[in-house]
C-alpha cells in the first residue's frame, strides 16, 4: 500500500479504497487484483522454499455462510412482493398503499408475511389456503407490472424485471399444485431454488447426509505441512466439489512445478475426473474412488461379474460366461458410449443365484439378466483394485493433514462471508489466503534469521524485540484494521 511500517496503522477509509483497488480487473490477463497479488504472494513464498519436496498437497472444501438473510419460502415470496411493490411505488410516484389496494395485494402493508393471515400454520388447510393466496398476490403483481414497465424510466426498469424473475423462480422451484388446485409448499428438491433474495447467488448446500448450509462453497488446494495455499475458488452451495476440481489443479500447476500428487476425498474419486487429471494436467489424485453400499449383502451387483476387456466377454458370478455385447448410449452416463452384455434366458431361468441377481419379481418373467458398464468401466475396475492395496490406504492416512489449510481459512474469516455475492466473497477468500500465506512465509524468514544471528553470535542469546505501543488512529482502535475480518494476522 505504499506505507512504512513504523507508520500509523491505515483509517478504515484508506482501506476500503485498497480494496477497491484490488477488484479492479487487468487488463492484460483479465484477471482481478486479488488474484494476481495472491499468485504473487504464493511465488515469493516458493522462491523462501516453502512447498519442497516433502510438501503434502492436499484439496478440500468447507462451507461459506452467504451474507444476506435467509429465509422460507412463504417468507421469500412475501419479502419479493412487498419490495416489488415498493420499488414500483417509488418508480411511478404513488402511494404505497394505493398500488397494494390496486394489484390487491394487502400483504405489502402488513408488518409481517405471516402474521397478516392470522391462521395456525400448523393447521395443512389454512396454511394451503394463506399460500395460494400469497401466490394469487404474487402473480397479479407481476403481471401489472410487465403491463406497465414502459411508464416508468429505462434506468429502473432493469431492476424491477429482476425482481419479477426471482419472484417467479421462487413459484416454479419451491410451490406446487395440490389435489384442489391450490398451490402448496413442494415436498421435492429442486435445483438451484434461491433461499436469499438479498443475496439471490447463494444457494442451499448440503455438507454430509445430515449437516445442510445455505451460502457457498469455499475450495482450497496447499501444502498441508507447511500451510501453504497455493490456490482457492468459491463457488454456490450446491456445486459439486468435482466440479472446480480441474480449475483448482490447473491454477496451482501453474505456480508449483513439482506438482504430481494431489490428496482428496472420495467427492474428487470419479474415475473420469482421475482420468482427466492425469492425462491433461500430470497430476496424480490420490482420492478413493466413490462406491454405492448394497442395499442388501445377498444382492449380486455389478462388482461381482468378472470382466475379460480383451476377450470383450463377460462371467457371472455362477460361471456363465456370454460374448452377446452391444454398445449403446445411456442418458445416466451423459450420452456417452457404454458397453451392454446379455445372457439368454434359459441359463437364467435354472440358476440358484437369479433371485438375488434379478429379483424374485423378475425371475422367468423377462429375459435373462442385463449388465450395463460404465463407460470407463476398465479404469473404474482398475482404480478400485489399486485401492485395496494396504499400501495406498497408508499412505493415504496423510490427507487428514489436510484439515489444517481448512482450519487456516476458517480461523481468518471465511466461515462466513462478508458482504453480498459471489464475487465479494471469491475477493475474501483470496485475501484470507494471502493473509496465511505471508504468516506463513514470515515464520520461515524469522527462523532464518535467528539462525543467522545464532552464526554470527555463537554464544549471545537471539534479541527479543521491544514492545512498544503501537499508534492510534483518529476515530479507530489500537487493533489495526484487517482487510476483511480475518484476525490480527491479515493487517
Amino acid at each position: 500500500m505504499g506505507m512504512s511500517w513504523l507508520d500509523s496503522p491505515p483509517d478504515e477509509a484508506a482501506l476500503r479504497r485498497f480494496e477497491r483497488f484490488l477488484r479492479r480487473e487487468d487488463p492484460s490477463s483479465g484477471l482481478g487484483y486479488y488474484e494476481l497479488l495472491h499468485d504473487h504472494v504464493v511465488r515469493a513464498c516458493l522462491s523462501a522454499g516453502l512447498g519442497g519436496p516433502e510438501a503434502v498437497w492436499v484439496m478440500d472444501s468447507t462451507p461459506m455462510l452467504c451474507f444476506g438473510a435467509v429465509m422460507d419460502t412463504i417468507n421469500l415470496l412475501g419479502s419479493g412482493v412487498r419490495y416489488l411493490v415498493r420499488e414500483w411505488a417509488n418508480a411511478t410516484g404513488r402511494d404505497i398503499a394505493s398500488v397494494a389496494e390496486e394489484w390487491d395485494a394487502p400483504v405489502v402493508v402488513a408488518k409481517s408475511t405471516k402474521g397478516h393471515f392470522r391462521i395456525d400454520w400448523s393447521d395443512g388447510e389454512a396454511r394451503a389456503e394463506a399460500t395460494d393466496a400469497l401466490v394469487g398476490m404474487a402473480v397479479r403483481v407481476c403481471e401489472g407490472i410487465w403491463t406497465c414497465l414502459a411508464a416508468v424510466a429505462p434506468e429502473r426498469r432493469q431492476d424491477l424485471l429482476q425482481w419479477c424473475f426471482f419472484v417467479a423462480k421462487i413459484v416454479s422451484d419451491d410451490l406446487e399444485e395440490d389435489g384442489h388446485d391450490r398451490m402448496v409448499v413442494a415436498r421435492r428438491v429442486a435445483s438451484g431454488r434461491l433461499v436469499s433474495l438479498t443475496d439471490p447467488e447463494a444457494r442451499h448446500g448440503r455438507k454430509s447426509r445430515s449437516k445442510t448450509f445455505n451460502g457457498f462453497k469455499l475450495h482450497v488446494l496447499g501444502d498441508a505441512v507447511i500451510g501453504l495455499i497455493a490456490s482457492v475458488e468459491v463457488t454456490a452451495g450446491d456445486v459439486h466439489d468435482s466440479r472446480p476440481a480441474p480449475l483448482l489443479l490447473a491454477k496451482a500447476q501453474t505456480l508449483v512445478s513439482n506438482l504430481d500428487r494431489v490428496l482428496a476425498d472420495h467427492a474428487y474419486g470419479a474415475v473420469g475426473l482421475v482420468k482427466e487429471t492425469l492425462d491433461e494436467l500430470g497430476i496424480d489424485l490420490f482420492a478413493p474412488p466413490m462406491t454405492l453400499p448394497k442395499k442388501d449383502p445377498d444382492t449380486i451387483t455389478k462388482q461381482d461379474f468378472a470382466i475379460d476387456f480383451e476377450a470383450q466377454t463377460a462371467t457371472c458370478p455362477a460361471g456363465v460366461t456370454t460374448d452377446d455385447r452391444r454398445t449403446t448410449r445411456l442418458q445416466r452416463n451423459g450420452g456417452k458410449e457404454c458397453m451392454v452384455f446379455k445372457w439368454p434366458k434359459e441359463a437364467c431361468i435354472g440358476c440358484p443365484l437369479a433371485e438375488r441377481c434379478m429379483g424374485a419379481s423378475r425371475v422367468g418373467r423377462s429375459a435373462g439378466r442385463r449388465l450395463e458398464l460404465h463407460p470407463l468401466e476398465e479404469e473404474l475396475r482398475s482404480h478400485r483394485a489399486r485401492w485395496q492395496h494396504p499400501d495406498v490406504r497408508e499412505d493415504y492416512r496423510r490427507r487428514s493433514e489436510g484439515e489444517r489449510l481448512i482450519a487456516l481459512m476458517v480461523g481468518h474469516g471465511c466461515r462466513s462471508a462478508d458482504t453480498w455475492g459471489l464475487d465479494r466473497a471469491r475477493q475474501q477468500a483470496h485475501e484470507v489466503a494471502t493473509s496465511c500465506n505471508l504468516s506463513a512465509l514470515a515464520k520461515v524468514l524469522g527462523a532464518e534469521e535467528r539462525e543467522a544471528w545464532s552464526r554470527r553470535h555463537p554464544k549471545a542469546p537471539p534479541p527479543r524485540p521491544r514492545p512498544r505501543k503501537r499508534p492510534t488512529v483518529a476515530g479507530t482502535s489500537q487493533l489495526p484494521l484487517p482487510i476483511v475480518n480475518a484476525g490480527p494476522t491479515s493487517a
